[in-house]
């Protein structure tokens, strides 16, 4: 099993650190790693979770759906959802619940 301490490589940007802890507004919203039917699966070779692994790619960039610098919380989720269906072959599946008064902008 691995453990989050061997994700010390994989680090949120400072960029995205200062964004998160300046969000205000009303809403919240979890990101979950699976359905409650389903086992969220770890991979050896990404050192993590499926669903660590890609929510820490996202928010380093690969999220960024339209290249303008900026990751949204919805292009997050999609950017998420589509990497852990395909790494587990549609075996784990992420799931966004919440409110939001905007959408929130990494």
């Amino acid at each position: 099993m691995q453990t989050l301490s061997k994700l010390k490589g994989i680090r949120i940007s400072e960029k995205s650190y200062k964004n998160i802890t300046e969000l205000s507004g009303e809403g919240r919203v979890i990101l979950a790693a699976s359905n409650e039917n389903q086992v969220s699966h770890e991979e050896d070779s990404l050192q993590a979770g499926v669903f660590t692994h890609y929510l820490l790619e996202g928010l380093n960039g690969k999220a960024d759906l339209k290249g303008d610098g900026k990751i949204n919380i919805l292009g997050l989720y999609e950017y998420v959802s589509k990497e852990v269906s395909r790494q587990t072959q549609n075996k784990q599946s992420p799931v966004f619940r919440g409110t939001l008064d905007a959408n929130i902008i990494f």
